[in-house]
């Protein structure tokens, strides 16, 4: 019950708006990135890398993620990060850590109430999953977003809750109904 108030919560605070001038720079803490005011002037490049998943009993789909590519000593010295953005696009990784060889994820701001982002997971057996994800607004929480709590949330819209109990492959749909929250 209380992951549920969590989200209720997130979905009755504002946050910055899509249009928003995104400033280039890395974000040492979640504060910095929720006010757009990196601290950290952005140097090195940024590579993409697809990843594939699934294929052998379901549909392969192609993952990205994003690397920020500087010095190893540079990065030392910068220490932990939340995430940076290019000037275009708002980039954070599943936790705030140093930047060498750092994984991060592009970050989307669905309606006027809601960040949200897909990741990566890997496992010891060598297993690789996805998940969606929330960042909650008033504390920086990053939670992820399960069939679970997607379900609870709905409840509050019985049309939107029905119709995401009738979908199939819930797990390629949360983004979908996290938007269509929104706008109800």
């Amino acid at each position: 019950m209380k992951s549920l108030r969590i989200i209720i919560i997130l979905f009755s605070l504002s946050v910055v708006s899509q249009n928003v001038e995104k400033i280039p720079g890395i974000y040492k803490t979640y504060n910095e990135f929720k006010n757009n005011s990196p601290s950290i002037k952005l140097e090195g490049t940024i590579k993409s890398q697809d990843i594939k998943l699934g294929g052998f009993y379901s549909e392969q789909r192609i993952f990205t993620e994003y690397l920020l590519k500087i010095k190893k000593e540079k990065s030392k010295m910068i220490g932990k990060i939340f995430g940076f953005s290019d000037g275009e696009e708002f980039y954070i990784g599943n936790d705030v850590q140093t930047i060498y060889d750092m994984a991060f994820f592009k970050v989307e701001i669905i309606g006027e109430k809601l960040y949200y982002f897909e990741s990566l997971e890997s496992f010891g057996d060598g297993s690789i999953t996805r998940n969606h994800n929330i960042i909650l607004k008033s504390t920086g929480e990053i939670q992820k977003m399960t069939k679970r709590k997607m379900k609870n949330l709905l409840k509050s819209k019985p049309e939107l809750y029905q119709k995401f109990k009738k979908t199939r492959n819930k797990e390629d749909h949360i983004k979908q109904f996290l938007i269509e929250y929104q706008k109800k």
